[in-house]
């Protein structure tokens, strides 16, 4: 592996042994403790600042996706429709749900410190109180979900123009097997859907991440290609789909390769973006610019994360396509001039490379 921004660069020694379904970071901004699901049937909590396994525990299928209720409690789910919550110090269970859902469960978002929404195949999202373990809202949808995200509960003032979402309620966002973007209000415990349209990228959908602002989401499609959309129609014109994760070849053909996840700076609100390439590429929204993009790792990327206070960056290299090849958890300790945006670069010169 080499890398154009290598430096503060270290692979964990011991990773999962099959593939990486995704990878979530504490919310708590003095932890640099991060959760990994995997494919090997196993959760796992790493610590970035010290490139070691914390804990991990068993479970009878593979996990599919994860979140944190709190500094201590995660939330992984898996191909069995279970839920399951552990104890991050402990590994210990503190609850479990058996068949959630009628099919497996693809993608768990955390609403707050004691409920959790999951999108599943079955083509449903639900609501849930972990303290109860009940079922507390359902909403359908018209295709199997293949990825989601929630707006923040207090949406941060951008970092361009201090702008953020005045809205009361809260949104949930799933991309569908369909190809159409599905957007959902949340309030008063309930999943109520508000919009249904058609993605602004023309093939399957991958990835979803929501805005720091509240403001809209980036989506990525197996057509390495992105978009940046908003949910207000007067916001249309600030809308944008761009190529990424493709590679020239020498008889001029152009490889592409899917975009495998997508995630928010916290603090500087630049994305990363992940693909199938071994890449990963870090972007200005509001520039519409590249800020910088990795060599090639050892297979593909198939998950990122940023840490709470914004300081590291932890990557899954493995394979979607097969159990051979690398599985590998990267950490990248960041530099501010990484990570901010393009226009703040050029009022404080300081922070350029």
């Amino acid at each position: 592996m080499a890398s154009s921004s290598a430096q503060n660069l270290t692979r964990i020694p011991i990773p999962p042994a099959d593939n990486i379904s995704a990878i979530r970071f504490s919310p708590d901004e003095n932890s640099s403790a991060f959760a990994v699901a995997s494919w090997d049937s196993k959760a796992y909590i790493y610590r970035a600042d010290q490139g070691t396994m914390q804990t991990k525990f068993t479970c009878p299928f593979p996990t599919t996706d994860c979140c944190w209720l709190d500094s201590t409690k995660v939330v992984f789910t898996s191909l069995d429709a279970r839920i399951t919550v552990m104890d991050a110090r402990t590994s210990q269970i503190v609850a479990q749900l058996d068949r959630a859902h009628d099919n497996g469960i693809r993608a768990v978002s955390r609403v707050d410190h004691g409920t959790i929404i999951t999108g599943s195949w079955d083509r449903k999202v639900k609501q849930f109180d972990i303290r109860s373990m009940k079922n507390t809202a359902t909403a359908p949808v018209s295709a199997k979900v293949f990825c989601q995200d929630i707006t923040p509960e207090v949406p941060a003032p951008s970092a361009y123009n201090g702008s953020s979402s005045s809205s009361s309620s809260r949104k949930l966002v799933v991309g569908g097997h369909d190809k159409k973007i599905h957007v959902f209000e949340l309030r008063g415990g309930s999943i109520a859907k508000i919009k249904e349209e058609d993605s602004a990228l023309k093939y399957q959908l991958r990835a979803i991440a929501c805005m720091p602002d509240g403001l809209g989401y980036v989506q990525g499609s197996v057509e390495g290609r992105a978009s940046w959309d908003y949910f207000e129609p007067d916001m249309i014109q600030k809308k944008f789909a761009f190529k990424c994760h493709r590679e020239q070849t020498e008889n001029g053909m152009e490889h592409i390769f899917p975009v495998h996840d997508i995630a928010f700076h916290p603090k500087w609100h630049t994305f990363a973006t992940v693909g199938g390439d071994g890449t990963l590429c870090m972007w200005d929204g509001q520039a519409k610019k590249r800020i910088w993009k990795t060599s090639k790792f050892d297979d593909e990327i198939s998950a990122l994360s940023f840490s709470a206070n914004g300081q590291y960056l932890a990557m899954g290299v493995s394979s979607t396509q097969s159990v051979d090849g690398p599985k590998e958890i990267w950490i990248k300790q960041l530099a501010d001039h990484e990570v901010v945006p393009r226009s703040h670069q050029l009022q404080n010169p300081a922070q350029r490379r």
